[in-house]
């Protein structure tokens, strides 16, 4: 079977890859194909053929897989915010912990893995409390796949309901010139496990507000006590101010301007390392 650029295969998708498309085989070369789920036998067309693998585009889907759904999203498939909106929950959990150990064990050579554990969000949707948008034209929403395109986006189901407040005041005045944004559903002090948290502007702070509680618990448990811990990427302090609880003494490193708001934060020694 010809592997020409433009050429048409019939896959069977085999599995997922990190990055999000699916992986099939065509006479012993790997194809990635975007939008599609473990199970599915597609046609695809292929875009870029190396040695060994080729990326492809799909053209249909002649046999879906178990575990493929209709996406609840109507700009799926032209936005580029999310990749897996058609494959069920099950489907998404599997192919995340399926990344991480190929990530682990073939890439790290981590040889002896204990299972992975996974926390699933209380809801799938309305959990997202920051976002990127981008604007152009009048049009505020995500990037299109693959391209510098703005998809207009009225209402975005991953945004919990401050966030998308925001967006929405964003559409009803947006910038004149093209560009992006960063929108989020808290302000610069946000309270969360009875700490009020100063998050200045363009800091990372995590996203899923629906488990922000949990991950601190389960970092929390993870680290035990002792008298000295040392956490890396600190960012503005979200785990620091917990780990502090069972530590003597904790030395916070940061390589971003976070490391202002992890000093007003906490009270551990907070190292600003350049990057």
């Amino acid at each position: 079977m010809t592997h020409a650029e433009g050429s048409e295969v019939e896959l069977r998708i085999e599995t997922l890859a990190a990055g999000g498309d699916g992986v099939g085989r065509s006479d012993g070369r790997v194809v990635f194909v975007a939008r599609t789920a473990p199970g599915d036998r597609i046609r695809a067309r292929l875009l870029r053929v190396h040695p060994r693998y080729a990326h492809g585009e799909l053209i249909s889907v002649l046999e879906p897989g178990p575990h493929r759904r209709e996406s609840p999203c109507p700009y799926f498939g032209r936005c580029g915010g999310c990749r897996w909106l058609h494959l069920d929950d099950d489907a998404q959990e599997a192919g995340r912990t399926s990344i991480l150990r190929d990530a682990l064990q073939r890439i790290g050579g981590v040889k002896e893995l204990p299972s992975i554990r996974v926390v699933r969000s209380p809801q799938p949707f309305g959990y997202r409390s920051r976002a990127r948008v981008a604007h152009a034209n009048g049009r505020v929403g995500f990037r299109a796949w693959h391209s510098h395109e703005v998809i207009d986006i009225e209402r975005c189901l991953v945004l919990d309901a401050e966030t998308q407040s925001k967006l929405n005041q964003l559409r009803e005045h947006p910038p004149r010139a093209p560009g992006e944004i960063e929108i989020r559903g808290y302000g610069e002090k946000v309270d969360v496990a009875g700490r009020r948290l100063a998050v200045g502007p363009g800091a990372f702070f995590q996203a899923n507000r629906l488990l922000w509680e949990r991950w601190l618990e389960l970092v929390s448990d993870a680290c035990g006590r002792g008298e000295l811990a040392l956490e890396l990427y600190a960012g503005v302090g979200f785990y620091t101010a917990e780990i502090e609880r069972n530590f003597e003494s904790v030395i916070a490193v940061e390589w971003g301007a976070s490391a202002a708001d992890a000093r007003r934060n906490t009270r551990a020694r907070v190292i600003q390392a350049a990057a």
